[in-house]
Formats: C-alpha cells, structure tokens, sequence
C-alpha cells in the first residue's frame, strides 16, 4: 500500500508561504529569507520524492543525481519567478501600465523557460527509468508545484 506524505506537504506549503512574505521586505534579508525558505522547501521536496518514487537500488543510484542536477537548474529558472514576485512587492502601490507589462513578459519568459527545462529533462529521465516512472515523477513535480503556484496565488494580491 502506498503511503501519502500529508505531514510533509503541510510542512511544505507552511515553507511555500513564507517566500512571498519575504519577498515583501525590501531590505537585504529578504534575499536571505528567500534563500533558507528554498532551502528547506528543496529538502522537503526531496523527501517527498524519495518516499513516492519507489525506486529499485539500481534506478536510486542513476536517478538521483540527475534529479539533484535537474532541481538545481530549475532553481535557477525559478530565479525569474523569485525577481517578479519581489519586484511586484517593491512596486504594488505605485506600479504604472509599463513596469506592470514587463513584470508579465518576465513572467512568461519564465514560463517558457521552465517548460523547455522539463521537456530537455523528460528526455533525460527516459534514458535511466522507465517510461511510467518517468511519467509519475514528473506528475509528481507538478503536484508539488501546484502546490507551490496555489500558495503563491493566495498569498499575492490582485494588481489593482
């Protein structure tokens, strides 16, 4: 029988809300804040994936060190999303049509780059698991993301 992380997935959400509120603080901690928060949030991550994945000893030893190069770059994608969400803080009060324009196309520009990661990824995680588990660790990735994007949502304001 397989096991749900729910203990897990609210330390997780609790961990994802705390990047807006950082992003919030426009003093030098909050890069800080941010950082510790993707930290803990990564680890998490990790464990969850562990647990779910159900990997052979074979598949664990190729496995995660592509999955640890793959978080890696896509914490660096999330980069963009992290700049945005602390940008919009900084400039919600007094932000113009311009600023709220470019805000989206670094928005979808990070879209687009977080899908051209995966896809170049997909391909990658074929090669050493089988198609099913490939399919269910990146069902997985988005369920946690989902996760994430939820929180995310809730906590930021409506542009007024």
């Amino acid at each position: 029988m397989k096991t749900r992380p729910t203990g897990a997935l609210a330390l997780l959400v609790a961990i994802v809300v705390a990047l807006p509120l950082a992003a919030q603080d426009s003093n030098v901690s909050a890069g800080g804040e941010i950082e510790v928060s993707r930290a803990q949030l990564q680890a998490e991550r990790q464990a969850i994936v562990n647990r779910a994945m159900e990997l052979t000893d074979s598949e664990s030893t190729k496995f995660w060190p592509l999955y640890r190069e793959y978080r890696t770059k896509m914490a660096e994608v999330s980069d963009k999303q992290v700049a945005t969400i602390k940008e919009y803080a900084a400039n919600f009060n007094t932000m113009n049509d311009a600023e709220a324009e470019r805000l989206m196309t670094n928005y979808m520009d990070y879209q687009k780059d977080k899908l051209n990661l995966e896809r170049d990824y997909v391909k990658k995680f074929k090669k050493i698991l089988p198609g099913r588990k490939v399919a269910r660790y990146f069902q997985l990735e988005h369920k946690l993301d989902a996760i994430i994007d939820y929180d995310l949502a809730k906590n930021i304001p409506l542009m007024e």
